[in-house]
């Protein structure tokens, strides 16, 4: 075993220390960029909503085609893993927020923008997480 338990267990607090400070800064961006979309585009359609969760998805990728990974034995890179990806990415994005919204557009029976955001938010967060993957191992290569 690489660590005593002690230094595994103070390992493990620091990780969630940085855990902790990305997703507080992630959720402030959210907050940030969210209000600033809806101020823009109005609030018929999740725009903020979409906006940050494809942000967070092209980030995320950013992140692990960067080689940035849990899996990394240097404690650095499992820090930066905890704060960017976890923290920052996790901060960022929001799942139930996308949901409450859907449920929202399908009371008011609005039935196109329920498939616009179901779909569309699918659809470009996967695309925006495998851009962001590839540029960034395509800069690393």
């Amino acid at each position: 075993m690489l660590y005593s338990s002690f230094e595994s267990s103070q390992a493990r607090y620091v990780l969630i220390l940085f855990t902790a400070i990305g997703c507080a800064l992630g959720g402030i961006a959210r907050y940030l960029i969210t209000s600033w979309v809806t101020r823009q585009f109005g609030d018929g359609f999740p725009w903020g909503t979409l906006v940050v969760n494809v942000l967070g998805s092209f980030l995320l990728g950013c992140v692990l085609g960067a080689g940035i990974s849990p899996a990394d034995s240097w404690l650095s890179l499992q820090r930066a893993h905890a704060f960017a990806a976890i923290g920052f990415c996790g901060g960022l994005t929001t799942f139930s927020t996308f949901s409450l919204q859907t449920l929202n557009l399908v009371s008011r029976q609005q039935w196109g923008r329920v498939a616009a955001n179901a779909l569309g938010s699918l659809a470009l967060c996967a695309l925006c997480a495998i851009a962001g993957f590839m540029i960034m191992e395509g800069l690393t290569a």
